[in-house]
């Protein structure tokens, strides 16, 4: 039996990888994903369905704080 993720924890780790995205090297330039997490919340914002409106709520101030 598995432990369902609230949507608080789900949002949460989105949060957690926006605020303090990881980075790479390409072509000797370091590449942050940000761009990318931010991304995926804006998706995970138009097609999941929060039990947990406050949850929501802070995924969707999110990418207005890096716009």
């Amino acid at each position: 039996m598995g432990d369902k993720v609230t949507d608080i924890e789900f949002v949460l780790f989105y949060i957690n990888h926006i605020d303090n995205p990881c980075s790479f090297e390409h072509e000797g330039k370091q590449v942050n994903v940000r761009p990318v997490y931010l991304e995926q919340a804006r998706e995970i914002l138009k097609h999941h369905n929060f039990e947990n409106p406050y949850a929501k709520e802070l995924l969707e101030n999110k990418p207005r704080e890096y716009s």
